[in-house]
């Protein structure tokens, strides 16, 4: 398995357009860290995942990032879950 955090600029944050983009990351067990950011621990290469995600919003407007992380992050106040997606995935 591996850790990614998906980041994602979208051009209308409230549209229905995007709903099937948040229930893949949900059906996936992404946790929703930052208002616009997600960890998922899949089985797939990072271009799997960028390939995945990137059918789901519109590449001429909207932006999105997929980075393999490889260390325990640092942050604070991430939104419910975060804190204990990052304990599993990396310990102290």
């Amino acid at each position: 398995m591996a850790v990614f955090l998906l980041s994602y600029d979208i051009a209308e944050e409230d549209s229905d357009e995007y709903q099937p983009l948040w229930d893949s990351l949900k059906e996936l067990g992404g946790v929703k860290t930052l208002l616009s950011e997600w960890y998922l621990d899949l089985n797939n290469t990072q271009d799997q995942v960028y390939d995945h995600f990137v059918s789901f919003i519109d590449k001429k407007k909207d932006r999105l990032l997929v980075i393999r992380v490889t260390e325990r992050p640092s942050w604070n106040l991430g939104l419910k879950g975060t804190k204990d997606f990052i304990d599993k995935h990396f310990p102290v």
